[in-house]
């Protein structure tokens, strides 16, 4: 039989590589987390730009009350998933005027997706959108 001892080498190579696998482990972590955050971010920034486009649309109709605006926007956000947000409406009173929506919301309190405090993120998403008063059709 022939018995041969692994060569020492090979015990070397084995242990470079473990300690090469846990000094760069945590790197590689940080930044799987960091691209899921952000675009976890990417997406509920979309999501936030559509709720403000659609009260604007809404908005910019003729006969728009601030409470459609209002019913649009909570419809929309709640879809999302997205809670604690702000909605600031500027209305219109002449038409061609600009009718103006815009939505912030916490970014930790109801949009993070991980949470991890290495990735850094905003305070607050915010989306504006501004459209024209219609006028009598």
């Amino acid at each position: 039989m022939n018995h041969t001892k692994p060569r020492n080498s090979d015990c070397r190579s084995r242990g470079i590589a473990s300690l090469e696998f846990v000094i760069i482990m945590p790197v590689l972590l940080i930044l799987l987390f960091g691209v899921m955050e952000y675009g976890w971010m990417m997406t509920k920034s979309g999501e936030l730009v559509n709720a403000a486009r659609e009260g604007a649309r809404v908005g910019a109709r003729p006969d728009a009350t601030v409470a459609d605006i209002n019913t649009v926007v909570d419809t929309r956000m709640g879809d999302a998933g997205m809670t604690g947000y702000t909605t600031t409406i500027t209305t219109a009173t002449d038409v061609g005027d600009p009718v103006t929506v815009q939505v912030t919301v916490p970014y930790d309190g109801g949009v993070e997706l991980i949470g991890f405090f290495l990735v850094p993120v905003p305070g607050n998403l915010q989306a504006s959108v501004s459209m024209s008063k219609e006028g009598p059709g």
